[in-house]
């Protein structure tokens, strides 16, 4: 998901898609790309993830910072463990 944030590191062989659509595409067109498939997946997730967990991807879909993926993660490991202890400057690279 880090390719979301930062797409110039999928050019340096660091991430490998499995949807064949995204291979070769550059920059914006890939961010564009990616995006599209974030927003296919919201529509997926409505069905099975808590509150929080909608609320802060429907954030990172409006405002796609590093910060509200973060928040996304965070949401994420505690609908699936209860709870979680990391904050979002122990996750981030």
């Amino acid at each position: 998901m880090r390719s979301y944030l930062n797409p110039e590191s999928v050019s340096r062989g660091h991430y490998q898609f499995q949807d064949k659509t995204i291979e070769g595409l550059k920059d914006e067109n890939l961010k564009n790309k990616l995006m599209e498939k974030i927003e296919e997946l919201y529509f997926q997730i409505l069905l099975y993830a808590n509150d929080d967990v909608i609320i802060s991807i429907r954030s990172f879909i409006k405002i796609p910072s590093e910060q509200n993926w973060l928040n996304t993660i965070i949401s994420m490991r505690s609908d699936l463990w209860s709870n979680t202890k990391l904050k979002g400057n122990e996750i981030k690279l």
